[in-house]
């Protein structure tokens, strides 16, 4: 009787049946690892860090969240959480951005900064229309319109400027007074006589509800934040070249430059044909997948992007993991010099399988020729490192 030994493993194999395997493919496999040589070793046990039901696990490397008893928490140093938020929605997508975390469970988004969470975005106010009175304005038509704004000057976005016949003076009354408490300002708008465009005319608190305006300051400082306001709540958060990015469904709302509370939902957006599953920005781009289909945006922000075709495959979501290229190095056919790569990669899981994702729109199918998952909608995975051996793993749900 004869025997053959089988001195590396493949891994497991469900693309073709058993009789078709060829030597080294596995059909089960459970509790061991494989290294790049093929070597196969029981896995290593686990122990518990921190007990109790959670979801929506997530950490940048400097701060680490999760979701538990309906609540948005935070690790502190000394092991303990801090509770920052309620949370109503069943996944929360998390984006680190200049050491804040812009957050959104789909339903409300938050920004966490300094061990407190906050609403992304401040509400911009109500449309305001003021009376005609007596005073030493020219007699004509006015635009006016207002925003809050924090100490530092961060200003909500402002309704559109209503017009206003007077012969003398503005009076303002009802002023809407923002809840937000961060807001410490309004910022009143008011535009020349039969002027096109309100301009800064005057400062006040927040709790203040009337104001009267019989002449016009000397005016620089023209309202720019007209229409926008907070993102909508999404599925997806990230990050790429100076703009925060949330998607909801199929359309991917992107901040204005460096200010990333504020966002303009009328033209503000990219369309892509289903749900965006993925957002992997890298160093030219950005890799977005959807429950249909993955695309590389080739460019540095919305005014350049060039759509280019990455994969004719849907991506799982919560599956994407960043990763050095060193730690890709010449396990992949075609990526690296044997030496490891320079920059950033991402793996995520597509609906055929493991996915590497690398600048310049290379992607890479890494399991589709043997291992097919199954159908999933979500899921979570994390990149680690056993006996230096940098291993991808990942849950996956429908």
């Amino acid at each position: 009787m004869g025997y053959t030994e089988i001195t590396a493993v493949k891994g497991m194999r469900n693309d073709v049946g058993p009789e078709r395997f060829a030597l080294g493919d596995l059909l089960y496999a459970r509790n061991v690892d494989i290294d790049e040589s093929g070597k196969i070793d029981r896995r290593q046990g686990t122990s518990v860090l921190f007990a109790g039901a959670a979801h929506s696990v997530w950490t940048d490397g400097t701060q680490g969240f999760f979701v538990q008893g309906g609540s948005l928490k935070q690790f502190q140093q000394d092991g303990s959480t801090l509770a920052l938020s309620p949370v109503a929605g069943a996944r929360v997508c998390y984006a680190s951005i200049n050491e804040s975390v812009f957050w959104s469970d789909n339903i409300a988004s938050g920004i966490v900064a300094n061990n407190a969470s906050h609403q992304w975005g401040i509400t911009p106010p109500g449309p305001i229309t003021p009376q005609s009175g007596l005073g030493a304005l020219p007699p004509g038509t006015y635009l006016c319109t207002m925003t809050f704004a924090d100490h530092n000057g961060k200003e909500s976005g402002a309704p559109r400027s209503s017009s206003t016949m007077t012969e003398g003076s503005l009076i303002f009354t009802n002023l809407p007074v923002s809840p937000d408490p961060r807001v410490a300002l309004k910022n009143i708008y008011v535009s020349a006589v039969d002027g096109e465009l309100p301009m800064l005319t005057a400062i006040i608190e927040n709790s203040v509800t009337s104001l009267t305006i019989t002449d016009l300051p000397e005016q620089t400082l023209p309202v720019r934040t007209m229409f926008m306001g907070p993102p909508p709540p999404g599925q997806i958060v990230g990050y790429f070249n100076g703009r925060a990015y949330i998607a909801t469904g199929p359309f991917l709302f992107y901040s204005q430059p460096y200010e990333y509370e504020l966002f303009d939902l009328r033209t503000g957006f990219l369309a892509f044909d289903s749900d965006v599953q993925t957002f992997c920005a890298m160093q030219d781009g950005i890799f977005v997948g959807t429950t249909a289909k993955t695309v590389f945006l080739d460019g540095t922000g919305p005014e350049s992007f060039i759509s280019k075709p990455a994969s004719p495959y849907g991506t799982v979501m919560g599956t994407e993991v960043k990763v050095s290229g060193d730690a890709v190095g010449a396990g992949v056919d075609g990526v690296g010099d044997g030496q490891g790569i320079a920059g950033t990669m991402y793996f995520w899981m597509s609906r055929r399988g493991l996915v590497l994702g690398a600048d310049g729109g290379l992607v890479k199918d890494l399991t589709a020729k043997h291992f097919v998952p199954p159908v999933s909608t979500s899921g979570a995975a994390l990149l680690k490192w056993r006996t230096g051996t940098p291993q991808y793993v990942v849950s996956l749900s429908k």
